[in-house]
């Protein structure tokens, strides 16, 4: 009996939802790696000066370390926020980056580890520096979707989705 008054209030509430245009799941938009990061930066870039001259230097570099950490585990896969540094640079050989942008990854890394660890006091220049390396990684190392479809001006051969072994065999 309670099972057939469950199924009456559910059908009851998803024809509702159903006449009013709303799904009855939500759907989550997942966002790329870049978009956060960038905007994460953002944020950092305007809060910047004042935690500078309130002599904040490590919250601020624990905010670099932490978004280039969560920009490497949401656009690689890694457990960065979890690892240390070295950690962090071995799982980085097993990715197909080039050793340019490698080595500024670790670069920010342990100068981001020096003002949290050994007390060294930054410079504005050193924090516009890594802020700016932050960015040129983000930007050397995010997804660019392309599309596919071809768009109307453009024609495509119909031999162009076959094979070229496959068309051999046609003629």
């Amino acid at each position: 009996m309670g099972n057939i008054i469950s199924i009456i209030l559910f059908a009851i509430y998803y024809f509702r939802r159903r006449k009013q245009g709303i799904p009855l799941f939500r759907r989550e938009q997942v966002r790329p790696a870049h978009e956060i990061a960038l905007e994460d930066l953002m944020a950092l870039k305007e809060q910047w000066p004042g935690l500078f001259q309130e002599g904040e230097q490590k919250q601020i570099f624990t905010r670099v370390s932490e978004i280039l950490r969560q920009y490497l585990e949401n656009r690689y896969f890694l457990k960065a926020l979890e690892e240390t540094t070295s950690e962090i640079k071995q799982s980085l050989e097993g990715i197909n980056l080039s050793e340019d942008i490698s080595l500024q990854i670790l670069a920010v890394l342990q100068f981001s580890d020096l003002v949290k660890f050994a007390k060294f006091k930054p410079s504005e220049d050193d924090v516009k520096s890594n802020i700016e390396a932050i960015e040129i990684i983000i930007h050397s190392t995010k997804l660019v979707f392309e599309n596919l479809e071809p768009s109307e001006g453009s024609k495509v051969e119909e031999t162009a989705a076959i094979p070229e072994h496959q068309t051999e065999l046609q003629n």
